[in-house]
């Protein structure tokens, strides 16, 4: 495994984490707006 791998995967991670924490935010401004 290259430190390219890792850093792949890494940024990999940190998008994964964004990305749920932006749609954790939507579903609560969803059921908060119902």
């Amino acid at each position: 495994m290259t430190i390219l791998d890792i850093w792949k995967l890494s940024c990999d991670n940190i998008a994964e984490q964004l990305k749920n924490k932006t749609k954790t935010r939507d579903d609560t401004f969803n059921s908060f707006y119902q």
